[in-house]
């Protein structure tokens, strides 16, 4: 029998066979071409998530939540960003806030693990903020009186 080159059964893709198709111009499964349509695939694979999450099946979660990745990393391969290093730029703004979090906590006197759960979504809340604040402060143009 034939064997085709994604045909590896429970072992992983060749990853020389998913350079070659990523690569190509037009890969199969690469989904639309404009913005509109990859964000409707995302409403639609965060709505089938949604539903798998009221069956509790984890089977089912895991293959909807695979799918919303999948779909998020064909937008961002159109918008000619690298998925893989704006996950590593989300991951560093995670660990930046939370240990802003964990500097609040302890200039308020408490260890962040002794911290009640709403007043941390509060102090996450805050650091968001500040860091959008900053940020702005940033771009904003000088003004001169």
């Amino acid at each position: 029998q034939e064997r085709l080159a994604l045909d590896v059964g429970d072992e992983e893709i060749d990853p020389a066979v998913v350079v070659q198709v990523a690569g190509a111009e037009r890969p199969p499964g690469d989904g639309p071409r404009q913005p509109a349509a990859h964000q409707s695939q995302l409403r639609e694979e965060a709505a089938e998530l949604r539903r798998s999450m009221l069956t509790k099946d984890t089977r089912k979660i895991e293959e909807e939540i695979g799918d919303l990745l999948f779909v998020a990393v064909n937008l961002a391969r159109f918008l000619e960003v690298d998925p893989e290093i704006a996950l590593k730029k989300a991951n560093q703004k995670f660990s930046a806030r939370f240990r802003e979090m964990e500097r609040l906590a302890r200039q308020s006197g408490r260890p962040l693990p002794e911290v009640p759960r709403d007043e941390m979504e509060r102090l996450w809340d805050t650091v968001k903020r500040e860091e959008k604040e900053a940020h702005r402060a940033v771009l904003a143009p000088e003004r001169r009186g």
